[in-house]
């Protein structure tokens, strides 16, 4: 048994999409009941229903990560909807072309900030802490990129959030390693998704593909798992730094 196949509530951001939906649906074809959150509310109810007619236990909470008060509340709420709940994936993202030298609104910038690192920083720290007073077994996922190692310039802005999500992973799971609580980070390469919208990116590996083989592993208890490009890219960079990391911690 894991925590993929005991049961548990899983709480997914950004889990009505791309990515977030594939988990969903393997996570909850394995018996688990997801909480898919995000901020559109018709997208989530028509996934919630679409799955629940399968006999899978998803149900929609909209709820929206962009600002500090904003992540409270969708944890005070969430928790008092749901106190069982004990995994948490933090898997909402933008993506955004940016010209350094361009028109781009600094607004904009900082909302793919706040989504892509801010957002899961501040969730994760809300839910470790509960977690931890209630000596609950908790897990903590989060979406990084294999661009968290070597950046796409076109999207500095998304590639610098991803660094900083996998660092920040890093720190997090030497801070909690006493305190029963796993922290997971799934990396992947581009995939086939709509992460970037219309006239976004046009490549990518397979979803389900990619998919099949980093739930494997995440069914294994490996910690982090990438695929293909990121996979090669994760490896090298553990490989690389792992002993200064152990050195200085």
């Amino acid at each position: 048994m894991t925590w993929l196949t005991e049961g548990r509530t899983v709480i997914i951001t950004g889990g009505a999409s791309g990515i977030g939906l594939a988990l969903t649906r393997r996570i909850a074809q394995d018996g688990s009941k997801v909480v898919i959150v995000g901020r559109r509310q018709q997208v989530l109810d028509a996934v919630a229903a679409e799955l629940s007619a399968k006999g899978l236990k998803v149900e929609a909470f909209r709820g929206d990560v962009t600002t500090p008060a904003e992540r409270v509340a969708l944890f005070s709420d969430l928790t008092t909807k749901y106190p069982e709940a004990s995994v948490l994936i933090n898997n909402a993202g933008v993506m955004k072309r940016v010209d350094l030298l361009g028109d781009e609104p600094w607004e904009s910038v900082v909302t793919e900030l706040d989504i892509n690192l801010h957002a899961p920083i501040h969730l994760s720290t809300l839910f470790a802490k509960y977690w931890i007073a209630k000596k609950v077994a908790g897990v903590i996922a989060s979406t990084t990129s294999g661009l968290a190692f070597v950046p796409l310039t076109i999207t500095p802005v998304y590639c610098a959030t991803k660094a900083g999500l996998h660092s920040f992973i890093w720190s997090l799971r030497r801070q909690l390693q006493s305190k029963n609580i796993k922290v997971i980070e799934i990396i992947p390469p581009a995939v086939d998704t709509d992460l970037m919208g219309p006239g976004g990116l046009s490549y990518g590996v397979n979803l389900e593909e990619f998919l099949n083989d980093i739930y494997a592993k995440l069914k294994n208890g490996d910690d982090e798992v990438g695929y293909q490009f990121s996979e090669n890219l994760r490896v090298g960079y553990r490989n690389a730094v792992l002993e200064t990391f152990e050195s200085i911690n």
